[in-house]
């Protein structure tokens, strides 16, 4: 005999039973007549052992405290620790249709390893389909008064698992169908009451599991069944209050917009594909309005384009609309591969399809950042130029639109140009828009995770001008565009001046004609690509030190440099922005790592235009020293 507990809905209570095995057939028809529903035989015992297991390991991302709630603001989700949740999730829709239980760590394990925090399923995802294993979800089809435990077990296999790696699960209970061939059908077949004490029985079932969500619909407006799903909702949140529950209408909508008078919408979502796929429009048109819409309530973008579903659908175009969701304000973003969420053979090997990578790039970039606290730019006064066409239509446009966001202190932007070739984009910047007195700017490569320093420097309260690096190494062109406050590697510092000891050479001359400057003069160099100077240092460790010029350039043009370390390229581009005129003088800097002992530095000019005029450079970490040149060449 085995021990059991019995959650009973009616009486409110969990009872005590030993239950002999020849009762389980009698319990299961007494569940559905009672409304009640047992956990006890929910993990096999093989399984609870490789949860024990993976408790053991610890998970791959860092786990939030379950369950979760909205902050305070209304714009985001926390965990219990008022930590932000960014929602960056898979789909696995058909998971209990078509895999086993030994299955299921190999895909949440995997899913885990590349960042996704939340998997997204059906629970059923039809009236007339059976689980891997043969299972009907109900004992009378189509019937929701009648669930039969077996089948409904392996969800509980699967939520338990998915906990002990610390991802949440979003349960979609009833999906109408895209065609109206799912639950559309027999949903109106079920009572008012029965919807409601089946969903009674969802969040008696789940309400223990703190990482366990709830979406309301699937892939279509819900028409005439919205009584019934509004049933359903209610009676999920009658015995798990508090749970998170968002619904999922039909393509281009904000889920709002059909379920907004809905009290148990607390997470709200956007559904769409873009342009030229059926009447689609752009991730961020539906972004935008749900982020305006009143009352506030966060929202997620719950699905769009998967990954390998056509040629209409590349490695991009995923990226794409996971990062113009989040920079329009979006709490989290859903990725899906067309092999994987309907498990087919190849399931396992296309996991590891470029997108899913890419998104474990998207969610670091952003969680290292405070991401919660960005306010959308959709006025355009923060990128005031280069940020393409905010296209509203159906048909084809609107694929260089950049989405762009700032903090509310004006210590971070963050800006997404999207792919559109392999060509160099330019954006410009409001600077006054940031509050900082030095700016630390940056090129992130969604590809790889990869960064490109452009530099630290100077706010000066002026327009500047960004170019992107052009390919990010795919062949496309989509760039994350970061500027934040510069930060100086502690130590001392030196400074050389073109007429002291650790200046070695330039391409140029030594000019004093421009006032500002603070030594004898300023190096000038010829307007050519690779004209430049040298400088040499001896650093006391090896480790990060901060180089930083004072330069003034009154071209009225940006004049990047790269720097050489050595004679090895170390920073491919560095923003020697244009000021106001050749008497005002700024200063620019990044952190580099240096070799300890003798470091010769090279600045160079990458563009026809030169350098900046360069007043000194300043050599900031452990104890750096000047160098005498003897012996250092160009």
């Amino acid at each position: 005999m085995e021990n059991a507990i019995l959650k009973c809905n009616s009486l409110g209570r969990s009872m005590r039973l030993l239950k002999p095995n020849w009762l389980k057939a009698m319990l299961i028809v007494s569940i559905a007549l009672t409304g009640c529903t047992r956990k006890d035989d929910v993990v096999p015992e093989q399984d609870q052992q490789q949860i024990k297991s993976r408790q053991k390991s610890g998970a791959t991302i860092s786990a939030a405290a379950f369950p979760l709630k909205i902050s305070t603001n209304g714009r985001y989700l926390v965990d219990q620790n008022n930590v932000p949740f960014l929602l960056n999730g898979d789909t696995g829709w058909f998971v209990f249709d078509k895999v086993g239980t030994a299955d299921y760590d190999v895909y949440l394990d995997n899913r885990a390893s590349k960042g996704f925090n939340t998997v997204n399923i059906m629970a059923p995802w039809n009236y007339n389909v059976n689980n891997f294993y043969g299972e009907a979800p109900f004992a009378v089809q189509g019937n929701l008064s009648s669930p039969v435990n077996a089948w409904w077990s392996r969800v509980d296999a699967f939520v338990s698992k998915a906990a002990a790696k610390g991802l949440l699960v979003n349960i979609v209970p009833i999906w109408l169908g895209y065609n109206g061939a799912q639950w559309y059908i027999p949903l109106p077949n079920n009572s008012l009451t029965v919807c409601r004490n089946f969903g009674r029985f969802l969040g008696t079932r789940y309400g223990d599991d703190a990482n366990v969500m709830f979406t309301i619909g699937g892939d279509r407006d819900p028409g005439d069944r919205y009584s019934r799903l509004n049933e359903i909702a209610l009676g999920i949140l009658d015995n798990a209050p508090g749970k998170i529950v968002s619904a999922h209408t039909g393509e281009n909508k904000v889920a709002t917009t059909l379920y907004g008078s809905a009290t148990w919408l607390n997470l709200n979502a956007v559904y769409t594909y873009f342009p030229g796929w059926g009447t689609n429009r752009h991730v961020y048109v539906y972004s935008k309005d749900a982020y305006n819409r009143t009352p506030v309530k966060p929202y997620i973008m719950i699905e769009s384009g998967y990954e390998g579903a056509s040629s209409k659908v590349s490695v991009f175009t995923v990226r794409r609309q996971a990062y113009w969701a989040i920079l329009s304000g979006a709490t989290g973003s859903n990725y899906g591969n067309a092999n994987v969420w309907p498990f087919n053979s190849n399931w396992k090997t296309e996991m590891n399809d470029p997108g899913a990578f890419d998104m474990k790039h998207f969610y670091d970039v952003f969680t290292a950042r405070p991401w919660y606290n960005l306010v959308p730019d959709f006025n355009h006064t923060v990128v005031t130029a280069g940020y393409g066409t905010f296209y509203t239509g159906t048909t084809s446009g609107g694929d260089d639109y950049v989405t762009a966001a700032r903090t509310a202190d004006g210590k971070l932007v963050m800006a997404y140009l999207p792919n559109t070739g392999t060509g160099t984009r330019t954006l410009t910047v409001n600077m006054t828009t940031l509050t900082t007195s030095s700016v630390g700017a940056k090129w992130y490569n969604p590809t790889n995770g990869n960064t490109t320093t452009i530099g630290n420097f100077s706010n000066t309260n002026t327009a500047q001008t960004f170019t992107t690096p052009g390919n990010n190494g795919e062949s496309n062109n989509d760039w994350l565009l970061i500027l934040e406050e510069g930060i100086i590697t502690p130590g001392t510092s030196v400074t050389i001046q073109e007429n002291t000891t650790g200046f070695c050479s330039l391409n140029g001359t030594i000019d004093n004609n421009n006032a500002g400057f603070t030594g004898t003069g300023f190096i000038n160099t010829p307007n050519a690509v690779g004209t430049g100077a040298v400088w040499r240092i001896n650093a006391a460790a090896a480790g990060s030190y901060t180089l930083t010029w004072r330069h003034s350039n009154g071209s009225g043009a940006n004049r990047p440099g790269r720097l050489l370390v050595n004679g090895t390229q170390t920073v491919s581009s560095i923003a020697f922005n244009a000021t106001a005129n050749y008497t005002t003088w700024v200063e620019v800097f990044i952190n580099v790592n240096l070799s300890a002992g003798q470091n010769t530095i090279r600045l160079e000019a990458t563009t026809a235009a030169g350098l900046s005029n360069i007043d000194y450079l300043k050599v900031t970490g452990n104890n750096p020293t000047v160098l005498s040149c003897t012996g250092v060449t160009m």
